[in-house]
């Protein structure tokens, strides 16, 4: 009796050690994502922080996709 005990124990524990280890696997890919969006958002704000630096004459030379293209190559 007591071995049958032990190994429903046993598996209840393997099998809670498997749901916590997905759902902190899950949480960490979460988490990694927002951190990526985190950073995204601060490097496009440096860009247009960046671009609105720029002077009256040098935004007139240069078209807006042109403009556009290079602060994407510049995110990436």
């Amino acid at each position: 009796m007591e071995t049958a005990g032990k190994g429903v124990w046993l598996v209840v524990l393997y099998a809670s050690m498997v749901l916590f280890g997905c759902f902190f696997n899950n949480y960490q890919i979460f988490y990694s994502y927002c951190m990526s969006v985190r950073m995204r958002k601060v490097l496009v704000s440096a860009m247009y922080d960046k671009v609105a630096m720029l002077s009256m004459k040098s935004l007139t030379e240069t078209n807006s996709g042109k403009l556009i293209a290079l602060i994407s190559a510049d995110i990436f």
